[in-house]
């Protein structure tokens, strides 16, 4: 199991659909058994306020392949775009190898943007990926 990183703020939405910011630092899982533990409902952001994921897909793909995670038969799922604090998600999930993986695309409050995936060992939904992510889980 990878231990996850340093507390940060954490924005969310609870079970009941109230939507709550913590402004002060809760800490993230302390490894991935808890992560796939956590009942996380992140607030979605709509494709009409960002970019939309078809704009992303051709970069994350070739990224992707670089990375030795080609998809199978070329096939992304797109899930959702979600935002935690200042950072927005966009996350798709895919099969590489026959293994479930999940890949995702950043940007921060600042413009700068990333990528990254993963092999989904711990059978995660799309929110305990983002936020494992967000906390430093992988």
């Amino acid at each position: 199991m990878t231990a996850c990183g340093p507390m940060r703020p954490v924005a969310f939405t609870s079970s009941r659909g109230w939507f709550f910011v913590v402004n002060i630092d809760i800490p993230g899982p302390n490894d991935n058994a808890e992560l796939a533990n956590l009942d996380i409902q992140l607030p979605l952001v709509s494709s009409d306020e960002v970019s939309g994921p078809s704009e992303i897909e051709p970069y994350l793909l070739d990224y992707l392949k670089r990375e030795g995670f080609p998809p199978d038969k070329g096939i992304l799922s797109f899930v959702k775009i979600a935002r935690i604090e200042d950072v927005t998600y966009w996350i798709w999930r895919f099969e590489s190898d026959g293994e479930s993986c999940y890949a995702t695309a950043t940007q921060d409050a600042d413009g700068s943007t990333g990528v990254g995936c993963s092999t989904d060992y711990w059978n995660l939904t799309a929110d305990q990926y983002i936020f494992g992510d967000y906390h430093g889980c992988f």
